[in-house]
């Protein structure tokens, strides 16, 4: 993110990936989103590791992490 463009190309780039999710009706009710990190909320466990997979599936040079609050 060195680039003064860096900002721009991630928008642009997380723009896309996010519409391929809802294309494929996969993007979450709640799913916000700044520069390089994501926020989401989701109902179960099982439903967070569904949905980080679709996440990595998206793009390989992407790899997303998680963190679980309670």
């Amino acid at each position: 993110m060195g680039s003064p463009f860096g900002l721009l190309m991630a928008n642009t780039f997380m723009y896309s990936l996010e519409e391929q999710l809802k294309l494929w009706n996969k993007l979450p009710s709640y799913y916000r989103h700044y520069i390089d990190d994501t926020l989401t909320n989701m109902k179960d466990e099982v439903s967070t590791y569904s949905s980080l997979h679709v996440l990595n599936d998206l793009h390989p040079s992407v790899s997303f992490i998680m963190e679980l609050y309670s």
